[in-house]
């Protein structure tokens, strides 16, 4: 499915939920790539946050802040919060999974 944005872009439409797990699954990611030293940043801001869940800024900030996942490092940047990552594999190892 798929949804048109404001400035005319095709979107994927995507769940809050579905959203939400992919912002964990790319965070998690990104902290293995810096770990890995294939990125110096492993930091992504609200804006990238919401381009990848598909979801509004205002209601992103909102789960996020809500979220034990994910901390906020300064200069707009959210990072994954490794204290909690094996709780967040074992979350997505139960995501639901839905197929296009």
């Amino acid at each position: 499915m798929f949804a048109i944005a404001e400035d005319g872009s095709i979107l994927l439409k995507i769940s809050t939920e579905e959203g939400m797990y992919r912002v964990l699954a790319y965070m998690i990611g990104k902290l293995i790539a810096a770990k890995l030293k294939a990125t110096d940043d492993p930091g992504l801001t609200l804006g990238d946050l919401a381009v990848l869940s598909n979801i509004n800024v205002s209601e992103l900030n909102t789960l996020i802040a809500k979220s034990k996942y994910f901390v906020y490092v300064g200069h707009g940047k959210f990072r994954f919060n490794t204290v909690h990552l094996k709780e967040a594999l074992d979350e997505l190892e139960r995501a639901p999974i839905t197929e296009s």
